[in-house]
């Protein structure tokens, strides 16, 4: 249940970058630069934000400007038997949290001939990134007391949902029975939204070897090696989940951090990892005699475990980021646009004919064919409470009969 309204969002972006191309000798070229980016955190336009910021001790972070906006009792109550901290605070801006102002990305890449039909390519470069698109589900500006989302979940599978004063979920006038006046409503169950208060820019590692060889007249081949290393990407890992693994049925409420408060509440981290690797080939026919064509194929790998925030990019979310001892590793796999093979055949001829109705035709074609991309599959039987569970394959899941009705075995 949720009192949603506008929210006035905006970012700043700055950036600089030096760049220059030094010819060592004949057959030897390398470009240099360097680039700076600034990203400022999401502002609100009045500052009708506020941030959720676990540690020791949490903190709930409003501006200084709403320290005499009432509150409901039941909020400040809540706060305090949850050992989170209520702090009205200028020092951030509206966005309410850090971000880095040392964001420099080198880049360097070098071309050498080795003889007239043989060159070999090589770069390297940092890139930043940190306007992914999140939707509007964990802006800031949802948060209590100026928007604000009240959850009530049931302890287990057969327990009823009650509302925050106690009463059934059930029937057409628990609407009714919950207030959503800021200054007086239940704060149980109130979902609470964060983004990381010591931000770090999502950034990339992106590097590559290739060879190009001409083989005869018009006709090229390149091979090599292109790869990428994702760090400090952002995932929704949540708050106030689970600490402990428990058993399937277990009320998981009690296992929270703050169990006045909503499970599973909206929370943004940069703690994501990927990785791509590829080797890539391609094979060019330059136009000549009215035919040129280009063939290229690419075996990869590209894992993760942090999906797109918008769409969560085909990856499974993340199964216990709060249970002590749990590595977010271990959440890494295949990621949704992992695709192994990659074939590509496209290329044009100009048809033989003259004049005014046979001159000037020519045939294009384009080929892609791929391989099929991961998926995750969910446990079919609950393993835990609080948790997530993905089926492990431990076999072949194509081996023995199955067709289109039946795609595994």
């Amino acid at each position: 249940v949720s009192p949603f309204g506008d929210v006035d969002a905006f970012k700043t972006y700055h950036g600089a970058y030096a760049q220059d191309s030094w010819r060592v000798s004949s057959n030897l070229t390398v470009n240099a630069g360097l680039r700076w980016d600034y990203f400022s955190r999401e502002q609100e336009k009045e500052s009708e934000q506020a941030n959720m910021v676990p540690g020791s001790p949490s903190r709930y972070l409003v501006p200084a400007e709403w320290n005499t906006l009432p509150l409901s009792p039941s909020f400040v109550s809540n706060l305090s038997k949850d050992g989170i901290e209520l702090v009205y605070t200028d020092e951030f801006g509206s966005g309410l949290g850090k971000m880095p102002k040392n964001n420099f990305a080198p880049r360097v890449d070098a071309a050498y001939s080795i003889t007239d039909k043989y060159v070999l390519r090589s770069g390297y470069g940092l890139y930043y990134g940190a306007f992914e698109n999140r939707g509007g589900n964990p802006s800031l500006g949802y948060n209590y007391p100026f928007q604000f989302t009240l959850v009530y979940l049931s302890p287990n599978a057969t327990a009823p949902n009650r509302l925050g004063d106690g009463s059934l979920v059930g029937g057409l006038d628990a609407r009714e029975r919950i207030v959503l006046d800021p200054a007086t409503v239940n704060a149980n169950g109130l979902t609470l939204r964060g983004v990381e208060f010591d931000y770090k820019t999502p950034r990339y590692h992106s590097f590559n070897v290739m060879v190009q060889a001409e083989l005869m007249q018009n006709h090229s081949v390149e091979v090599g090696y292109v790869g990428t290393r994702g760090r400090n990407l952002e995932t929704f890992t949540g708050m106030n989940n689970v600490t402990a693994l428990l058993p399937p049925g277990t009320n998981p409420q009690p296992y929270v951090n703050w169990p006045d408060f909503a499970r599973n509440s909206l929370f943004v981290r940069t703690v994501g990892v990927s990785s791509y690797d590829s080797f890539q080939a391609k094979f060019q026919r330059r136009l000549y005699k009215g035919l040129q064509f280009l063939v290229s194929y690419t075996l990869s790998e590209a894992t993760t475990n942090a999906g797109d925030s918008l769409s969560g990019g085909g990856v499974g979310g993340l199964r216990a980021p709060d249970v002590v001892g749990w590595d977010l590793k271990n959440d890494v796999g295949l990621s949704g646009f992992h695709t192994r093979h990659a074939l590509v055949f496209s290329g044009t001829y100009e048809l033989p004919g003259s004049g005014a109705l046979l001159g000037g035709w020519r045939t294009n074609w384009l080929m892609s064919i791929y391989s099929g991309q991961a998926q995750t599959i969910n446990c079919t039987q609950a393993t835990g409470s609080g948790t997530g569970c993905y089926a492990l394959v431990v076999g072949d899941p194509y081996a023995g009969s199955h067709d289109v009705t039946q795609f595994y075995n």
